[in-house]
């Protein structure tokens, strides 16, 4: 059995605090690998109090009070490199900043002492906060979701460049994983990606996400759309609404908001269509799996006119469940034949005047059976055998 450790956060349906599908991807890669027979999977999340065992090889580590006082004890003697090193990596922030990660740095140490892994999984650039504190005979892997340097969603996208370029070239890290053929490529662009690295997409839970073979097809003017993840610019939900209040081909527009996000922006959001008799905004938060496939159930297209996607696991939930998506021509999924004009509507770009050509253009009448039989299998179990072949190898045990 390999030990490996992997750092992360809980998604809330799970008793997190994250709302993202960032964190929905973690928790259930590191379930599904854990799955695998070879495997022995410790999570270490600092956003959950109390530690869960999903099954004998998959363990979530949560942290309270007694797990603070013995991660203090345990690096007593190492407390002021520590915390140098923590005060070093969030320069010129509030003293509450450097604290957050001084705590997670102790807690992360700890566990890594316990555990022993023999391979330590981190996402993104989570890597060099815990760096440092990783032996050299352990090996890493990171995946990378999403980069922000490409991303002009981002305030100052183009300062994490330097960042990025280090971690996808950094020889500390044994393989690097990006979760599409997007991501790799700006990474290469980047121009100093390792050679070690391959394209694994995610997946999703296939036995939820499946056709309602009780759909019919929509027959009337009503129009049902729904879009599934942070309520933000990026995701572009206002941006909807404003191209909704601009349509005149429908009697009626049922929106479903799924996601958490920043009450401000959401509010702004719901106050677009106040007055509109036409647009009904129905905010849900964040909600169990349950409620999200009868959204998808319910719904005529999931549309995420998103002004950029690492992934973009929504609309293959939605596919497979038998929704259309509504979503722009750069879509990471299309490279990956994913996406097609039998489970698709392509919109030019995620400006309004885009949505609004691509809503008064769709045809509601669509055979949903058609659509859920067009999704590739994607599922989470398939995609950790790969991740598993190059663990085994790495680790000089296949």
């Amino acid at each position: 059995m390999i030990k490996l450790l992997v750092h992360g956060h809980i998604p809330k349906w799970y008793g997190g605090k994250q709302v993202s599908g960032l964190s929905n991807a973690m928790f259930s890669l590191a379930e599904a690998i854990s799955q695998r027979k070879n495997m022995d999977v410790f999570f270490n999340a600092t956003d959950v109090k109390k530690t869960k065992i999903i099954n004998d090889y998959f363990k979530v580590l949560g942290w309270n009070m007694m797990t603070a006082i013995a991660s203090l004890l345990v690096n007593f003697r190492y407390l002021l490199r520590i915390w140098v090193k923590s005060k070093n990596l969030v320069g010129n922030t509030s003293f509450l900043s450097r604290l957050s990660l001084f705590g997670k740095r102790l807690i992360f140490r700890y566990r890594y002492i316990r555990i022993n892994p023999e391979m330590v999984h981190f996402h993104g650039i989570d890597f060099f906060r815990f760096e440092d504190l990783i032996h050299d005979d352990v090996s890493v892997i990171v995946t990378i979701h999403h980069l922000l340097s490409s991303d002009p969603s981002v305030d100052q996208f183009e300062d994490y460049r330097i960042i990025e370029n280090n971690l996808v070239g950094n020889e500390r890290i044994s393989k690097i994983f990006f979760v599409s053929t997007q991501v790799q490529n700006e990474a290469r662009v980047l121009g100093n990606l390792m050679k070690s690295n391959r394209v694994v997409l995610n997946g999703i839970d296939s036995s939820i996400f499946k056709s309602n073979t009780n759909s019919k097809p929509n027959a009337s003017r009503e129009l049902s759309l729904c879009t599934v993840g942070s309520v933000c610019n990026r995701k572009g939900q206002q941006r909807v609404v404003e191209a909704c209040l601009n349509l005149t081909n429908f009697d009626k527009i049922t929106y479903y908001l799924i996601g958490g996000g920043d009450q401000e922006f959401i509010s702004s959001i719901l106050g677009l269509a106040s007055k509109s008799e036409l647009v009904d905004i129905r905010y849900l938060g964040v909600v169990e799996t349950h409620e999200i496939l009868d959204i998808y159930y319910k719904c005529d297209f999931m549309i995420l006119p998103s002004i950029k996607e690492g992934f973009g696991m929504t609309t293959i939930e939605s596919i497979s469940c038998g929704t259309k998506a509504i979503v722009t021509k750069d879509n990471p999924l299309v490279d990956e034949g994913l996406l097609n004009d039998s489970n698709s509507v392509f919109i030019r770009d995620h400006s309004v005047s885009s949505i609004i050509q691509g809503l008064e253009s769709i045809q509601l009448k669509y055979d949903k059976r058609k659509v859920s039989d067009s999704a590739l299998s994607l599922n989470w179990i398939a995609q950790s055998e790969l991740y598993e072949q190059d663990i085994l190898s790495i680790c000089g045990k296949n």
